[in-house]
């Protein structure tokens, strides 16, 4: 194979019809039943990143035509010691060195970012699934010597199997516990009344979401940044559904959910964060919100068939939530961490 060369990524006039068809094939290769990437929206989320981030992208040319890409977001507020980072070979050319040459070269460039250390991650079989997935990436992270730091379930739910009265008694399930709360809906941009609330409840997500051996700073997050994340998704042409608890009480939210989906394909959806304040917990109120928002979505989306989303294998409240929707476990994400002091 001819030789590679490692080049940043031009954000601005980058072929990224190449980097979407390099994205379908690893998902094609690796774990097949994920939606494949439209080169509209991969364009879109590389050029719009994280303003309290600092992100490289790098891609590996062979005969000019991308082989391989990286990338590497460097927080610059909280968990400053960090780089996340994530590296992809086109099945084709797996096995000649590429997957190291990478390796190296953002190590390279975290220490240089003044990190500590590297977290990746890297999907491989759930025993009991009925998919197969190729762990390649799982191997390599081993061999690399990186530690493992977080096991997660990746889930998805098929719509179609859905029925109707499952929903029907886990509707009446919530009624019977939550009837000190109303359950609202909205979709992309939050009321101005509870949003102060939402970014409180986001903040705790840092603390209260269990991360296994990682560790993790408090990541306040005010008001602007919480709108800030909302206008992000919509520049990465993303359409997010949110529902939430208020208490009938003070008025206040005390629980939310969210559902994103690309803008295309639209048959899949990602199901995001579902926090509940710990002084409003045991009404069902997570259950409540995830059964509102997926009603909402389904009413307004008539492709979506399938809902993908993701689970510390040490989570067993939000696993046993999902357990009852029917997601079904699909494989496992494990985070790794390389230290690089």
């Amino acid at each position: 194979m001819a030789t590679i060369r490692i080049m940043p990524l031009d954000i601005r006039h980058g072929d990224f019809a190449q980097l979407a068809a390099l994205r379908r094939a690893q998902v094609r290769e690796d774990f097949p039943q994920w939606p494949l990437w439209d080169p509209e929206v991969t364009r879109a989320c590389l050029r719009t990143s994280n303003p309290l981030t600092t992100v490289e992208n790098w891609v590996g040319v062979v005969d000019n035509r991308i082989v391989a890409h990286a990338d590497m977001i460097l927080p610059r507020k909280h968990n400053v010691d960090t780089a996340h980072v994530e590296a992809i070979v086109h099945p084709r050319v797996r096995g000649h060195g590429i997957g190291k040459i990478l390796y190296r070269h953002l190590r390279v460039r975290a220490q240089r970012a003044g990190r500590s250390r590297m977290l990746t991650s890297a999907v491989s079989n759930y025993d009991d699934s009925e998919f197969t997935r190729n762990a390649a990436g799982d191997g390599f992270c081993r061999s690399c010597g990186m530690s493992e730091v977080l096991r997660s379930y990746r889930r998805r739910l098929d719509l179609d199997t859905l029925a109707e009265d499952t929903r029907a008694r886990l509707r009446d399930e919530c009624a019977g516990r939550c009837g000190e709360y109303e359950i609202i809906t909205w979709q992309d941009r939050a009321p101005d009344d509870i949003v102060e609330d939402l970014a409180y409840l986001q903040t705790r997500m840092s603390t209260d979401a269990p991360r296994g051996n990682v560790r993790w700073e408090t990541t306040p997050v005010d008001v602007s940044r919480w709108r800030g994340v909302e206008t992000m998704a919509l520049r990465r042409l993303r359409t997010t559904y949110y529902a939430a608890a208020l208490s009938r009480e003070t008025g206040k939210a005390v629980a939310w959910t969210s559902l994103l989906l690309n803008k295309r394909p639209r048959t899949h959806a990602t199901q995001q964060a579902t926090i509940v304040d710990p002084q409003h917990r045991g009404h069902r109120l997570g259950l409540a919100v995830k059964l509102a928002n997926l009603d909402a979505a389904c009413e307004k989306e008539p492709e979506l068939r399938y809902v993908l989303t993701e689970n510390a294998e040490e989570n067993p409240h939000i696993n046993a939530i999902n357990g009852s929707l029917g997601f079904e476990i699909c494989d496992v994400l494990t985070t790794f961490e390389d230290k690089l002091d």
